[in-house]
């Protein structure tokens, strides 16, 4: 009956321990992460399906350092052998993110966090994690890259660009904006905006209201009149006409705005210039005789 009883438990116990491990290995896969052990003396060591899988590799194959040290190539590679080097050596952790090439060719980014166990004084294992980070990587170059996009375009236009947070605070200005404003991008960086921004009325020379309050408090895109000067850090003025627009998230919620700026004291001086020669002499700059 003992016996009996003892089975029944032994039974429970590895039913227990198949079911966790199960679930491990479910939740392995879910989060795209795997385990692995690297030993050092031997250069040999194992890892778990779901690292295998990732590197799209056959989970009972070889796991050599010169295998593992395989699927990673020029920059990626000199790190993760420096970082390995350096985990022996001096016993430190780490923590990557390193770009693979599969069995199959395929280009991944894994994210690898390891560290070593020492027996005695001496390193004698490295564990250590790796995660499958792909889609998270490819998302952030795509962002950087747009970024970087809108960047070169913003640095490009004729335009000048000012952009604000939701708090009406400068986070930039395009080289434009700052030769107009005459505020350089480390000056006008986490100013309000109406510290750099000095607009006043064409004629009566007073201010004029902060140009990007209605975007931000009631998410309205505003084109105003050319009947405004900016005054410039230094003094100078121009005749501008200027548009504001909310800057949004995905979820459509204000967290910003932008200001556009366009110097018009040209395009004014030329037409006051045609209106003039419209209406005087042009031998004896006298108005003609019909005004």
């Amino acid at each position: 009956v003992l016996e009996a009883k003892e089975l029944r438990e032994k039974h429970a116990i590895e039913q227990v321990l198949r079911e966790k491990s199960q679930l491990l290995l479910e939740m392995s896969a879910l989060a795209h992460v795997g385990g692995w052990e690297y030993d050092p003396a031997t250069g040999t060591g194992s890892w778990t399906e779901e690292v295998a899988r990732i590197h799209e590799e056959d989970p009972s194959s070889d796991t050599s350092a010169t295998s593992f040290f395989s699927f990673f190539h020029g920059n990626c590679r000199e790190r993760i052998e420096a970082a390995i080097s350096q985990a022996i050596e001096y016993g430190k952790p780490f923590d990557l993110e390193l770009e693979v090439v599969t069995k199959k060719g395929n280009h991944k980014w894994v994210r690898m966090v390891f560290a070593p166990r020492s027996d005695r004084g001496s390193v004698v294992k490295i564990s250590g994690s790796s995660q499958d980070i792909t889609d998270r990587k490819r998302g952030e170059i795509m962002l950087f890259e747009q970024k970087e996009r809108a960047e070169v375009t913003l640095q490009s236009i004729g335009d000048a660009v000012i952009t604000t947070d939701a708090h009406g605070i400068v986070d930039y200005l395009n080289p434009v904006a700052q030769e107009l404003t005459g505020w350089s991008m480390e000056e006008a960086i986490n100013q309000p905006l109406m510290n750099v921004l000095n607009v006043v009325d064409k004629i009566e020379q007073l201010p004029l209201p902060n140009p990007i309050l209605p975007a931000l408090t009631g998410g309205k895109s505003i084109r105003l009149s050319v009947d405004c000067l900016l005054i410039r850090k230094n003094g100078g003025y121009s005749a501008i006409e200027h548009s504001t627009a909310p800057i949004r998230s995905r979820d459509g919620s204000i967290i910003g705005a932008v200001l556009v700026l366009r110097d018009v004291t040209a395009a004014l001086e030329s037409v006051a210039k045609i209106a003039y020669q419209a209406t005087h002499d042009a031998l004896t700059d006298l108005p003609n005789r019909m005004l």
